[in-house]
């Protein structure tokens, strides 16, 4: 209404652009129109108000995403060329394609129907619309990622030109997702999985010839036998895995006492005499594992657990032992199972490939659920 009133003939495309830098104001915008009538001698079009406001022209930003798309690198050699020339801000650009593959994306997500999602005119929503349906949802997600980290990758830049033509080069060469999927197909189907399901291993003998007894015991207790009167099970495996479980059922009804356990080392278990050393590093902890009062509770667990008719005895050990605490156990035993889960990933043929691909390095690893 304001052209027709001053009698200057408008664009739509280039009174949308000027809504838009507006971001909803109708005194920003009025402000900017008033700019562009300005310098555009009575008709306002669209390239001349991309000239005077500055903005990335849309033409050139869509021919982006299109060769994107299309995977093809000589189109994008000739864009940044003309990105450029025009004296556009790279790390503006960056954003602008940013924000139009997130319209992709939601032109993918809604097959057109954006509404007020995206504020775009109806020619660019059904180019979109067009372009989206030759992708999935996980190449748009995989182009976003893409120029995101390029976005910030450009922040630290000295040659910010250098740096775009990295970006926009990487993207056009990436491959589908499905390509990745299907990568060595045969190879993968033929791996192993990266997580294994454990292998089953033969019951010892012993145990076979044990299990009709197992089997009688699964009767129904004899009258005479009081309810809950089974033996209480001595410790089975060997001396320090029955020393690491027992710690563990401890931590269960009392952390307290299980924490300063976890500290001290297992010299050896004869007979019923269990013989703990505390690391030089952990001496402090001496005095409270043979105080009275720890060693009744602890010999009170021991009893519950075990049995009765245990004892304690505890002394001093070198550099040597702070190795063979619990807590040191523990600890290298995650670190064995992060480094060979790290390996079986690394071998993944899906994994070496998709490092092939992206001339990438795995930087973590992260277990999902």
């Amino acid at each position: 209404e304001i052209c027709q009133a001053d009698g200057i003939q408008s664009d739509e495309e280039a009174l949308w652009l000027v809504a838009r830098q507006g971001d909803g104001s109708m005194r920003d915008s009025q402000s900017l129109l008033d700019q562009v009538i300005t310098f555009s001698d009575g008709q306002v079009t669209r390239d001349k108000t991309i000239e005077v406001l500055g903005l990335t022209d849309r033409t050139l930003l869509l021919e982006t995403v299109q060769a994107l798309v299309d995977r093809n690198t000589g189109s994008v050699v000739d864009i940044i060329e003309r990105v450029f020339t025009a004296g556009y801000d790279p790390k503006i650009f960056v954003q602008d394609l940013l924000e139009e593959l997130r319209h992709l994306l939601l032109v993918k997500i809604t097959n057109g129907q954006v509404g007020s999602i995206v504020d775009l005119p109806d020619s660019e929503v059904a180019h979109l619309h067009k372009l989206s349906e030759t992708l999935s949802e996980e190449d748009i997600h995989m182009l976003f990622d893409m120029a995101l980290k390029g976005g910030n990758d450009l922040l630290r830049a000295q040659d910010t030109r250098v740096v775009l033509e990295m970006i926009l080069l990487r993207m056009s060469s990436a491959p589908r997702v499905a390509q990745l999927l299907n990568l060595n197909l045969g190879q993968a189907t033929a791996a192993t999985p990266i997580r294994p399901a454990p292998v089953s291993r033969p019951t010892p003998t012993r145990e076979r010839a044990e299990a009709p007894s197992d089997t009688r015991s699964a009767e129904p207790p004899a009258a005479q036998e009081p309810a809950g009167a089974a033996p209480i099970q001595g410790p089975t495996g060997t001396s320090n895995d029955r020393w690491i479980d027992l710690i563990k059922k401890i931590k269960r009804v009392n952390p307290m006492v299980s924490a300063k356990l976890e500290h001290s080392c297992l010299l050896g278990i004869e007979g019923k005499v269990i013989r703990l050393a505390v690391p030089d590093k952990m001496k402090f902890l001496s005095g409270q594992i043979e105080d009275k009062e720890f060693q009744k509770k602890l010999l009170n667990y021991v009893g519950t657990f075990w049995g009765p008719g245990y004892q304690v005895e505890v002394g001093s050990g070198g550099q040597e032992t702070e190795k063979k605490t619990p807590k040191a156990i523990e600890k290298q035993r995650q670190e064995d199972q992060v480094r060979s889960t790290r390996e079986e990933v690394e071998k993944h043929p899906f994994v070496q490939s998709a490092q092939k691909v992206f001339k990438s390095q795995i930087k973590a690893i992260k277990e999902t659920t």
